[in-house]
């Protein structure tokens, strides 16, 4: 089976690959890397242009007639669009982020959602919503948003303060009785054990639910 990767920053890549090709080896896996999207999202203010649109339509194509039998999508950015790709595919396109609004509801109401973009925000608290509106759930929502950190991994930066930014701005926030931690991006999954360790808290990734939900289409 043939599954390509679609990122869109460099952060997280290899450890994600080397996860999946451990859950699931014997396939063959391809990454693409594009950050057309997170650099128009930036310039534009947050806006999915059509161009956005379109190239995303022209990417996931690429990759089917390349061959692909399944599209992972690790930008949570993306996730609002994605619906609007899927329906002229003809392979499945399973996003980072798909399991995140059911699994957060099933641990709590008061959320925190952690990110260096605000378009990774938008999209899972929209999810969130949603699911919540859907299920009849109550739930309160919270942002920690740190662009900075952001800028330093966009950048190539150190990836080392990028971590002590986050570090520091949860241990901020581990006091205010909050029933789940949620980092919502692939670049900061790898800071799972470190920030359950500061907030004692149930702590969700988007990369380890997208890995279980792969275990559906992967065989």
């Amino acid at each position: 089976m043939k599954v390509f990767l679609l990122h869109t920053v460099r952060p997280g890549l290899n450890l994600f690959e080397a996860e999946v090709n451990r859950r699931f080896p014997g396939h063959t896996i391809y990454n693409v890397l594009d950050d057309y999207w997170t650099k128009e999202l930036i310039a534009n203010s947050g806006e999915f242009s059509a161009a956005c649109r379109l190239h995303l339509l022209e990417v996931c194509t690429s990759m089917q007639q390349a061959g692909a039998d399944l599209i992972v999508c690790t930008c949570s950015s993306l996730t609002p669009y994605m619906p609007q790709i899927r329906p002229f595919l003809q392979i499945p396109v399973v996003q980072i982020d798909d399991r995140l609004a059911s699994a957060v509801l099933q641990k709590g109401s008061k959320v925190l959602l952690i990110a260096s973009a605000e378009s990774a925000i938008v999209a899972a608290k929209g999810m969130i919503e949603a699911e919540a509106a859907r299920v009849g759930a109550s739930c309160e929502i919270h942002v920690l948003c740190r662009d900075d950190a952001g800028q330093i991994m966009r950048s190539g930066g150190d990836m080392a303060e990028h971590d002590r930014i986050f570090i520091e701005a949860i241990t901020g926030e581990k006091d205010k009785g909050f029933d789940v931690f949620v980092m919502c991006q692939l670049s900061t999954a790898h800071l799972r054990q470190a920030v359950l360790e500061i907030v004692g808290a149930n702590v969700i990734t988007t990369p380890e639910l997208c890995l279980t939900d792969l275990e559906n289409y992967i065989r």
